[in-house]
Parts: structure tokens; C-alpha cells; sequence
């Protein structure tokens, strides 16, 4: 078990940034925009799926965004 948690205490801030109440349309265009691919919560958005495209790379926008969100 302490090592799933381990394996998951990485994600977490990517996970608190990408469900910022206040994430409107706008602000997916610009994280789009900051990393490279289209990144949005669209029918079968998931945060495993967000992972696989390399968002964990791309931490720092997700939060500066979310911040500004």
C-alpha cells in the first residue's frame, strides 16, 4: 500500500491544478497552448489519461494556470 501511495504522490499536484473551480474554457486553451496538445475535460477525461500524455512534465503550467484560475 505505501508504495502506491508513494506512486501517486506525484500526481497529486497535477490533479489539484487541473480541478481549479475556477477553470474556464480560456484557461484550457492557454495550458494547450503552454504544452503542446490539446488538454481539456471532455467525455472520457481522465487524470490516468492525462498522465499518459505527459502532463507530469508539465506541471508548472498546469499550476501557474490553475493559479490564475
Amino acid at each position: 500500500m505505501k508504495s502506491k501511495i508513494d506512486d501517486f504522490k506525484p500526481i497529486v499536484p497535477l490533479a489539484c491544478a487541473l480541478r481549479k473551480e475556477g477553470m474556464y474554457e480560456r484557461h484550457w486553451d492557454q495550458l494547450s497552448a503552454k504544452v503542446g496538445f490539446d488538454i481539456r475535460p471532455v467525455e472520457g477525461f481522465t487524470l490516468t489519461g492525462c498522465v499518459d500524455k505527459g502532463m507530469l512534465k508539465h506541471i508548472d503550467a498546469a499550476e501557474e494556470t490553475g493559479e490564475k484560475a
